[in-house]
């Protein structure tokens, strides 16, 4: 079908509604890809789709295709070798937990569910399940790794808050003790990751410690004590060997999820973009309450097709546009309005619309 005729019948406007109805972004990217099928078989298999799809959504509800982010690039740097970050890592995870409750929503789980047409599709799916639970296990947010990832880093974690512990007694002591006299706040504060006790200017050599910045004013310096000088190296230490840790749990995460990259790509129609069965439900979405049926006559064939509507007047209501004077002839066509033109609500013409019927000129 040339780009005119589809120009003319609006196919644009009627992509546009079908990608409205996606919930992801693969899933918008294959409804702008579609094109008219030609053949009738293949007419009738997407038509027998879409009310195997219409069925299913009366019976379980509409599922979700949402949460999923394109993981394209992501499987390109597994296969060269390269570690993925947590935000990526989630991503995959969120697809797979995302594949599980469409592959949950695809079984046959009473008596009255009867095999269709789409069940090809959702055996295809892998959820992967042991991936995305390890994955969901040591990630809990883009910016947070589990203790329980390893046992090294969950014995990290805890010496930095016994050694915490340790420096925050060890300043209140002084705060509530010698310095109080000295500090122009009773308060603990960081400068530059250390721990530190705002200082009078005039008080600097009663107390013993590293000077890390001052006020603008120059009346307040923030020296961090000498008592806590050995507690804060061994601190940032720490924060070092815990961030080279995650690094070691994130290069193993992607490494497990690099050893099935290959089962995700064999299916990329049902699983890191959309599957075709999304776009059968979409379809039944696109307009409310009309779901496609199959109909041929005994007379059928590649050449003969029978009427059809345009589809912007699928919401109008057709009783307005029935014979009312005698400018037509028949009762399936509409108003006239005009020399040689019909008021109607799409602006289209009447073989264009599907409307049949012969205007008569007044004389």
């Amino acid at each position: 079908m040339n780009k005119k005729t589809l120009l003319k019948l609006e196919y644009d406007k009627i992509i546009e509604l079908l990608t409205e109805q996606a919930s992801s972004q693969g899933g918008k990217m294959r409804c702008q890809k579609l094109n008219p099928k030609t053949t009738l078989e293949d007419i009738e298999l997407l038509q027998e789709q879409t009310a195997d799809a219409f069925t299913r959504i009366v019976r379980k509800g509409r599922p979700s295709f949402g949460n999923v982010n394109t993981v394209n690039d992501s499987l390109m740097r597994l296969d060269i070798g390269g570690a993925l970050n947590a935000t990526e890592l989630l991503r995959i995870c969120k697809l797979l937990e995302n594949t599980a409750r469409v592959k949950s929503y695809g079984r046959h789980d009473t008596v009255d569910d009867t095999p269709d047409c789409l069940d090809v599709f959702f055996e295809q799916l892998e959820p992967l399940t042991p991936l995305s639970s390890h994955i969901r296990q040591c990630i809990i947010d883009e910016d947070e790794i589990s203790d329980e990832a390893s046992s090294t880093l969950k014995s990290i974690r805890r010496n930095i808050h016994v050694i915490n512990d340790k420096v925050h007694s060890t300043l209140n002591s002084l705060v509530n003790g010698s310095y109080r006299t000295y500090l122009q706040d009773a308060i603990i504060t960081m400068r530059g990751d250390r721990y530190c006790l705002p200082v009078k200017a005039e008080y600097r050599s009663q107390v013993n410690g590293m000077i890390h910045d001052q006020s603008s004013t120059g009346s307040t310096l923030f020296i961090e004590p000498m008592a806590v000088v050995k507690l804060n190296n061994d601190l940032k230490e720490l924060y070092g060997k815990e961030q080279e840790e995650i690094q070691i749990i994130l290069a193993s995460l992607s490494n497990e999820a690099a050893a099935y990259t290959q089962e995700i790509k064999r299916r990329p129609c049902s699983i890191h973009e959309c599957k075709p069965s999304t776009i059968q439900h979409q379809r039944t979405h696109s307009y409310p309450g009309r779901a496609s049926s199959i109909t041929r006559s005994k007379n059928s064939s590649p050449d003969h097709h029978p009427p059809w509507r345009h589809f912007r007047l699928a919401h109008c209501d057709r009783s307005k546009y029935r014979r009312k004077n005698r400018f037509l002839k028949n009762n399936r066509t509409i108003h006239f309005d005009g020399a040689g033109r019909a008021a109607h609500p799409c602006s289209r013409s009447f073989r264009a619309c599907g409307i049949r019927g012969r205007i008569r000129r007044y004389r």
